[in-house]
C-alpha cells in the first residue's frame, strides 16, 4: 500500500490479523507512521502506513 492513508478510516493489518482504524498519521523523514486502534485487542499501536492494506483485501471472517 502507499503512504496515502486517511484518518478515521478502516484498514486491514496483516501483522495483527484484524481490521484497524487509523486515528492519527505523522510523516517523519519521509515515512508515514499511523497510530491505529485494534478493536479486537482494544489497544492502540504505531504502524508504518506501508504495512496497512485496504479493507477489501482483508480475509477476516471468510472461509
Amino acid at each position: 500500500m502507499t503512504d496515502n492513508v486517511a484518518q478515521n478510516e478502516w484498514y486491514y493489518s496483516p501483522e495483527h490479523g484484524e481490521l484497524c482504524r487509523v486515528i492519527e498519521t505523522q510523516t517523519l523523514w519521509g515515512e508515514t507512521v499511523c497510530r491505529v486502534w485494534l478493536p479486537g485487542k482494544d489497544t492502540v499501536v504505531r504502524l508504518p502506513a506501508t504495512r496497512l492494506r485496504p479493507v477489501h483485501e482483508a480475509s477476516v471472517g471468510t472461509v
